[in-house]
């Protein structure tokens, strides 16, 4: 079987699965829906094993070998967590992918696996890898997140669980406002449906009402402020919605979708120079998707990323994904969680420039 993503897993009438197979990546949401749908094909009730990373491996062989007691399918073992068994077992593993047993079917809930591994490359060919984490696009050597793959699944999404017509546009606004955390856009999706009649439309207006409101305003304010070099400013923004009880995590969704438009135009722009093409600032901000309206819009997505300086604006992919990985590990707790936040706005101000 070959790598596919998760919307494209779940959009199959009878999706194909293999004995062994990885589900990749850091959205819980996806896995979820992921992993009910094998169990749906796989089983009468939806029952597995499920493990954890230190469980021996003899233990798991047992399971796997263990004939289902009432179905006639195969024994579903769900590994979680799985970095740290596959780090362990892997010899075991690679043996399995190639000749996996009749009688069960190994699930590794795994954070990564890098493609360049044997155990990759043998799932890949006669296994199954599921990627589960928001879609991204190719673009020369770098990854960009595809949000037009995500604005499409927004509509599809709202449409066949949440029963509403997402309009073009609402589903950009929805993104904007949310970021692309599948479970979040659910859950936005599910209290835009609440508001609406069966089959009805959500619109810009309504995602603007129902989503938006101060929290979307001061989060545009919060962002500006940062990306215009006031870190005073930003830092009150950002104190606003904490005292409201915005989660630190909720909040960082919405500045990393905005952020990186400014990274891809950055990475654009650096890309061209080595080449030895020539770019303007402006066609490389709307590349990346900036907008010229409102009125003003592109003058100011100019002058916050000439705030930025090369250096800066160069290293906001790595910088937020080291932020991101942190708020969801070492900084997941509300305090620490918001002293990365503020440490993360002070350094994009006019002050950390000079600096």
């Amino acid at each position: 079987m070959p790598n596919t993503h998760a919307f494209d897993f779940l959009k199959e009438s009878k999706p194909s699965i293999s004995s062994a197979c990885a589900l990749v990546g850091d959205d819980r949401f996806l896995k979820r829906l992921t992993l009910a749908r094998i169990r749906q094909e796989l089983t009468e009730d939806g029952d597995a094993a499920e493990l954890g990373p230190k469980t021996p491996w003899r233990d798991v062989s047992d399971e796997l070998l263990t004939l289902s007691l009432f179905g006639d399918g195969p024994r579903v073992v769900i590994i979680q967590d799985a970095d740290e068994f596959v780090k362990a077992n892997r010899p075991q593993l690679e043996a399995l992918v190639d000749d996996p047993p009749k009688s069960g079917c190994l699930i590794l809930d795994m954070k990564s696996l890098a493609s360049n591994t044997r155990l990759y490359k043998a799932l890949d060919a006669s296994g199954q890898i599921v990627e589960c984490s928001a879609p991204q696009s190719k673009r020369g050597k770098s990854s960009y997140l595809d949000e037009n793959r995500l604005c499409e699944w927004i509509r599809d999404w709202g449409k066949s669980t949440h029963n509403v017509e997402v309009k073009r546009g609402a589903d950009e606004e929805l993104l904007g406002l949310v970021g692309p955390e599948l479970g979040l856009l659910d859950q936005e999706l599910a209290k835009l449906a609440l508001f609406c009649d069966a089959g009805a439309e959500v619109t810009v207006e309504l995602v603007h009402k129902v989503v938006g409101g101060w929290r979307a305003k001061t989060t545009w304010d919060l962002l500006d402020a940062a990306l215009d070099g006031n870190a005073a400013d930003a830092l009150l923004q950002l104190e606003r919605l904490l005292q409201f009880g915005e989660p630190p995590q909720l909040i960082l969704g919405g500045l990393l979708w905005s952020l990186r438009r400014f990274a891809n135009a950055a990475q654009l722009i650096m890309e061209a120079e080595s080449a030895g093409r020539k770019t303007s600032l402006t066609m490389a901000l709307e590349q990346a998707g900036f907008k010229k309206w409102p009125k003003g819009a592109m003058q100011r997505a100019e002058r916050q990323i000439r705030q930025l300086g090369r250096d800066r604006a160069g290293a906001l992919y790595s910088r937020m994904l080291k932020l991101d990985l942190s708020m969801k590990s070492t900084h997941a707790a509300p305090q620490r969680a918001r002293w990365a936040l503020e440490q993360f706005l002070i350094s994009l101000s006019k002050q950390a420039n000079a600096a």
